[in-house]
């Protein structure tokens, strides 16, 4: 698993990295991408990318050695059913403000919920 995400890491960083820095410096593309990167911010993007991006891909991978892969995919779903919840618990849910999008949000919710029963409880 290590190795699998290793090879994806270096595949990702080689080739966008490559179209980057070889379109910046060679060809003059994407001007404003260098322009305000302080050493501060470079540190905090590379900090979000390990925590957001690494972290939650080691932990899918984990989850598939674990459970199932079917199972660990549509787990991934239930972010939709927490992120309304912590919406209406914020007080920030505009999906709320309209009795058409709130039942819809809430029937879409229902339903992924069922849906990750329905293959967990099989």
């Amino acid at each position: 698993m290590l190795l699998f995400l290793g090879v994806i890491g270096i595949v990702n960083l080689l080739g966008v990295g490559a179209v980057i820095v070889l379109g910046h410096f060679g060809l003059g593309m994407f001007p404003d991408v260098f322009a305000n990167v302080t050493p501060r911010v470079f540190a905090w993007a590379c900090a979000k990318g390990l925590f957001d991006n690494v972290l939650s891909d080691y932990l899918w991978a984990r989850a598939v050695l674990l459970t199932s892969p079917t199972i660990a995919s549509v787990g991934l779903s239930m972010q939709i059913p927490l992120a309304a919840f912590v919406e209406a618990a914020m007080g920030r849910a505009r999906w709320a403000d309209s009795g058409m999008t709130a039942m819809g949000m809430l029937s879409g919710c229902g339903l992924v919920l069922a849906g990750f029963l329905g293959v967990v409880y099989k």
